[in-house]
């Protein structure tokens, strides 16, 4: 019975943590496709932030994407 119960805790932690680095990648594309239409220096200043501020930006990156992905933006 145990290595059932962890086989399924392990696919269920997997498809949580692929589902966060999808959201986090549609957040991250969604942000700089709008930083694009800015120029150079607003994408320099977009890849600095994602440097100096990894954690608050992934937090970011990762909600905006779940926002995106969930299409409840356009609800509104």
């Amino acid at each position: 019975m145990e290595p059932v119960l962890l086989t399924v805790a392990g696919l269920v932690v997997l498809l949580v943590s692929v589902l966060l680095l999808a959201s986090a990648h549609v957040g991250a594309a969604f942000i700089f496709g709008l930083v694009a239409k800015n120029g150079i220096l607003a994408a320099a200043a977009y890849i600095s932030v994602w440097i100096l501020l990894f954690p608050v930006m992934l937090a970011v990156c990762i909600v905006l994407g779940i926002v995106v992905m969930t299409g409840y933006a356009e609800r509104r």
